[in-house]
């Protein structure tokens, strides 16, 4: 697929900022869903429910080409470049211009999805939640 050079996030990649963000939100989603789901307690079954509900959309939303790899026990996603090369989505989040705003944007609904499944109780989403994350871009550090 050709995203037009003026709605690419960066002009080499083959991604818009919009695709770019709902990806980001669709890894960070299913990694947290195969953490609950590979927990014999404490599955978080309405939670888990309503995250995969939601992965399924963002996969549907998202208009380029992608792919996924796996590194360090976590998934990642893969965009291409105008050329056909594959970069990393967090290279692509840390360098394009407004990156860290797509982000930032993803990880607060995230986060408020989260709050919800974890309000008036015992937090035991939110850690693991923002563990996820911070393991998530530590992950070209390795």
């Amino acid at each position: 697929m050709n995203v037009s050079k003026k709605n690419r996030i960066m002009d080499t990649i083959d991604a818009s900022a919009d695709d770019v963000s709902n990806l980001y939100k669709a890894v960070i989603l299913y990694n947290l869903c195969m953490h609950f789901e590979k927990k014999f307690f404490g599955k978080e079954v309405e939670f888990i429910k309503e995250a995969h509900n939601i992965h399924q959309k963002t996969i549907k939303s998202i208009k380029c080409s992608y792919d996924f790899s796996y590194k360090s026990k976590m998934n990642d996603g893969v965009l291409y470049t105008t050329d056909g090369v594959q970069v990393a989505l967090r290279q692509v989040l840390k360098t394009a211009k407004g990156g860290e705003y797509e982000r930032d944007n993803i990880n607060e609904q995230l986060r408020t999805l989260c709050y919800k499944y974890d309000a008036g109780r015992e937090f035991k989403i939110i850690p693991v939640f923002e563990d996820l994350v911070d393991k998530y871009w530590r992950l070209g550090d390795n």
